[in-house]
């Protein structure tokens, strides 16, 4: 099975540096331009036929081929190409470029039809974990504000299947995991951490968790922020537990039903 270090050798992406699309674009018009002249030397019979070949080939296949190179890099965006299976390197700056016409732009987590660029751009995600477990082992319900962005654009592109899913699911366990060091209720022993007053090494324990674990996918952790923490009472956990059973039993009777209308 191949990793993603056959695509990103020691982690890096490849910067491309690409020729500037306007003089890039300014050849292939001028080359577009001289090719007149040829061509009518061609059809008056003054020139080989071979010449006029050329002409034709460059007009109808070489010049609307070029034009496919011509690629444009937002702010804070950047563009994964591949050539032929292969990591071909990334757009990082924004600008007007030309980069070979055959490379093909690549984002899993873009849809038919969508841009395939990826954006580098700070994104907030709003977390709610309401089975989480202190260090007592008491359930509790943890609201958090996580801000983060992709850092390695070929990271996010080939070792994981979809990038915000991933970080999404990442950010449920990375929570699940930090809690866990702490009491809800307030404790005396030194060597023990609560809730009340740690809010802030709360959120530095996830941010350290969740940056832990999103590096495969080349993503940074910005920020977390802990909108609120509550305990989960018993009698909650009873009644949903007992709306869970009603609804099992309910979902049964009505297969049961539809099975004897079928007999």
């Amino acid at each position: 099975m191949s990793s993603a270090k056959e695509y990103i050798p020691d982690d890096n992406e490849k910067i491309l540096s690409p020729i500037c699309g306007f003089i890039a674009l300014a050849v292939m018009v001028v080359l577009f331009i001289l090719m007149i002249p040829l061509f009518l030397i061609a059809v008056n019979g003054t020139g080989s036929a071979f010449l006029l070949i050329i002409v034709c080939l460059y007009w109808g296949v070489i010049f609307p081929c070029l034009l496919f190179g011509l690629r444009i890099i937002n702010p804070n965006e950047s563009a994964v190409y591949v050539l032929f299976g292969k990591y071909y390197g990334t757009l990082l700056k924004e600008g007007f470029y030309f980069v070979n016409p055959f490379c093909t732009m690549i984002n899993p987590t873009a849809a038919r039809g969508d841009s395939k660029k990826i954006s580098r751009k700070a994104t907030a995600f709003n977390s709610v974990i309401k089975d989480a477990r202190d260090a007592k082992g008491d359930i509790i319900e943890i609201n958090t504000e996580i801000i983060w962005r992709i850092e390695n654009a070929a990271k996010a592109v080939f070792s994981v299947d979809n990038y915000i899913s991933y970080i999404e699911l990442q950010c449920g366990f990375a929570v699940r995991h930090a809690v866990r060091k702490f009491h809800y209720c307030p404790v005396k022993e030194a060597n023990e951490k609560d809730f009340d007053g740690n809010m802030d090494d709360i959120s530095v324990e996830i941010k350290a968790e969740l940056q832990k674990r999103l590096e495969v996918a080349g993503a940074e952790i910005m920020e977390v922020r802990i909108s609120s923490i509550d305990k989960i009472s018993n009698d909650k956990i009873s009644k949903t537990s007992t709306s869970r059973s009603k609804n099992k039993k309910g979902n049964t009777k009505k297969n049961t039903k539809k099975e004897s209308a079928n007999v």
